[in-house]
């Protein structure tokens, strides 16, 4: 929780028990990774309703205004909103996209979006790497702006990065 809250902007903070809530809500992907009794990293996305994942991509919408209801269920459609990550190292960063992108293509019949929102350059990055797309801006102060990227899913698991990451050794 500490590293969610030091890596987002309070316009995108949660609340402990939001955090904790969602993590284990069945639609939703959280994955911790430690190393030698330590916290070595964290992905989190969850798997929204359409209409609210809109809302979120286009800043209608904070993460905090998220509610339980707005998680579809493991067999329902929806889209993937990756809420939180953080990695020490560049080995654990690949760890837990492997598995992300094992759980987007064991669930790609019911997962049409995949979409984030940053303000953090080494994000953006990572976001260009996995071929989501530039959308929408929303300036909150004078120097942090925070952007939206989204992707169909096809699209994201058919590119290049995809296939490097999931057969490199």
């Amino acid at each position: 929780m500490d590293q969610h809250r030091a890596t987002n902007h309070p316009f995108s903070q949660l609340s402990i028990e939001q955090f904790e809530s969602w993590s284990k809500h069945p639609s939703n992907l959280f994955l911790a990774c430690e190393y030698k009794d330590g916290f070595a990293g964290l992905f989190f996305s969850v798997r929204l309703k359409q209409d609210i994942f809109d809302k979120l991509m286009h800043f209608e919408m904070k993460k905090s205004e998220i509610r339980e209801e707005d998680f579809v269920t493991s067999d329902d459609v929806g889209s993937d909103f990756l809420l939180s990550f953080y990695a020490i190292n560049h080995k654990v960063a690949m760890m837990l996209f492997v598995r992300h992108y094992a759980y987007l293509i064991a669930n790609q019949k019911n997962i049409m979006e995949i979409g984030v929102i940053t303000a953090l350059d080494e994000v953006k990055k990572t976001v260009h790497n996995m071929n989501l797309e530039f959308d929408k801006s929303k300036v909150l102060e004078k120097d942090i702006t925070l952007d939206a990227y989204r992707q169909k899913l096809d699209k994201v698991l058919a590119t290049e990065y995809v296939v490097k990451m999931l057969f490199s050794e």
